[in-house]
């Protein structure tokens, strides 16, 4: 019964990753046939203020939640995992009203630069739910229940704004980008708010000093740059395409990107399976069981990132003809980017391993390593080879970051990920 539940288990977070997957394209699909490639452009532009705000207002307590509540589950001391959550919502929720009218005033203020409309003001309000939503995923993923943390993932709140946002233009016959960006805002806050209504158990439990905060507190900062650095690269690739490429070159970047990202679901997959499980048999010195789990998670992770890439290299032009005419010279940028997505997957049990092992400042040193030379390189590149160019930049940037992972991991904890040797 145990072996199926656990089957089961993952059977489900499967399909809920791949409806995320599926989400995020279906939401680019359903905007530029609804809209067009410039609203797309737009709300991507707009997308990517809304992740960096919350990337500054969780600080990293999201990721660092993983670690900890595993510590605890199925432990005399399970409370703590709660406290722990509690009041890592209390510190997003102050970090965020504060951050989110400064960012107003500066965009205000900068009109002339940011190439965005009031309307889009919409999406980078909702930073304040996909923050809640993410240490939700946190909470959950800690708590080895990885299936029910992609419930709160930004894919599938994709893929349900995929709906309402069809649902509610139908309804007012026109396909306006307020309209657009007001459902996207509303269903976000909606699942979030439900979430967080099905956990007021942990969230009324009484904080008491005798918890772990200080120590994950002192870890979270090293999560919050390691996201930061990914952010900071994202938002330069964004920002060049559209200012030095055009709003809609931004627009078919991105279609190329959401349909290559979705190899990219097995990464997430597999490691909201085993995180919490190097976690805690870390913790507990089983070293036997830590090898195991790698070399398990290793193997899934090639086993099922061979099939979809196979598929979307053989039937790329006819997925891209779905999206319209604006978008089927995109073929290129759909290769160079699965190529990027595929080395992420394979080899990103390795970055997890060491974030879930306390040396997560050693993941950080090697990010900003190789940002040293990703934002000149994603800047030269656009503007020499064009949107091609952004792609083969990012190409290089995930293999330098991911092979440096895999090397430190053999380094410090003696493992080979995919011999798991040590």
């Amino acid at each position: 019964m145990l072996v199926s539940s656990k089957y089961l288990s993952r059977a489900g977070t499967f399909g809920f990753r791949l409806l995320g997957a599926l989400g995020s394209a279906l939401l680019a699909f359903t905007i530029a046939k609804l809209g067009s490639s410039e609203i797309l452009g737009e709300f991507q532009y707009a997308l990517t203020i809304a992740l960096g705000i919350s990337i500054l207002a969780k600080q990293g307590y999201d990721r660092v939640l993983i670690r900890f509540i595993a510590r605890y589950k199925d432990t005399i001391e399970e409370r703590i995992g709660n406290m722990l959550f509690k009041l890592a919502l209390r510190k997003v929720l102050l970090r965020s009203l504060i951050l989110l009218p400064l960012v107003y005033f500066s965009l205000m203020v900068l009109e002339d630069f940011v190439s965005i409309s009031q309307a889009a003001y919409w999406i980078i309000a909702a930073s304040i739910p996909m923050s809640f939503g993410a240490l939700l995923v946190g909470f959950y993923k800690g708590s080895f229940k990885p299936s029910t943390s992609f419930i709160y993932d930004i894919g599938v709140i994709s893929l349900i704004a995929s709906a309402i946002i069809y649902i509610s233009n139908n309804i007012e016959a026109t396909s306006s980008a307020k309209s657009i960006y007001i459902s996207y805002f509303v269903c976000y806050s909606f699942i979030v708010g439900i979430g967080l209504c099905i956990n007021k158990r942990a969230l009324s439990i009484k904080v008491s000093e005798a918890i772990p905060w200080q120590e994950m507190s002192t870890a979270s900062p090293n999560f919050m740059w390691m996201t930061l650095i990914v952010y900071a690269q994202q938002l330069v690739l964004v920002y060049v395409l559209a200012e030095y490429l055009g709003i809609s070159e931004l627009g078919i970047y991105k279609v190329a990107e959401k349909i290559a990202i979705t190899i990219g679901f097995f990464q997430s997959v597999v490691n909201a399976i085993y995180a919490p499980y190097f976690s805690k048999s870390h913790h507990t010195n089983d070293i036997k069981k830590l090898v195991r789990y790698i070399r398990q998670s290793t193997t899934t992770s090639l086993i099922l990132t061979v099939p979809p890439l196979l598929i979307i290299f053989l039937f790329t032009t006819d997925i891209l003809n779905y999206f319209g005419p604006d978008y089927t010279d995109a073929s290129t940028l759909v290769y160079i980017i699965s190529i990027g997505q595929f080395i992420n997957v394979i080899l990103s049990p390795s970055g997890t391993l060491l974030n879930m092992t306390g040396n997560e400042a050693i993941s950080k040193r090697i990010l900003i390593a190789t940002s040293v030379i990703s934002i000149p390189l994603i800047v030269s590149f656009t503007l020499i080879f064009g949107a091609v160019g952004t792609a083969t930049a990012g190409l290089i940037i995930i293999a330098a970051q991911n092979i440096g992972c895999t090397a430190a991991a053999y380094k410090i904890l003696g493992v080979i990920p995919y011999a798991a040797i040590r």
